[in-house]
């Protein structure tokens, strides 16, 4: 019998990777239909947060007299985002 430990992080990695297949097998199809259901929703996800990013730029553009403190905004969030990709490595 095989024993496997998961934690926290094991379990988030398995939800951001999970395609419902063996990992031993890739050429199988998805198991079954919940899995399909759960890629092709978080597929939409994300593309609605790319979306949403890029609309949300167009839209701080066209505010001329709001551009400065978007752009600080903008860098801060660019800066925080940075700290926590160099936290995870």
């Amino acid at each position: 019998m095989q024993q496997i430990d998961i934690n926290g992080w094991v379990a988030t990695n398995v939800l951001h990777t999970f395609i419902g297949t063996r990992a031993n097998n890739p050429s199988a199809r998805r198991d079954w239909a919940l899995t399909t259901i759960w890629v092709v929703t978080m597929d939409a996800l994300a593309a609605g947060l790319v979306l949403m990013v890029l609309s949300s730029y167009v839209m701080w553009y066209q505010l001329k007299q709001k551009r400065r403190w978007g752009l600080v905004a903008l860098t801060a969030g660019v800066i925080g985002c940075g700290f926590f990709v160099a936290g995870l490595a």
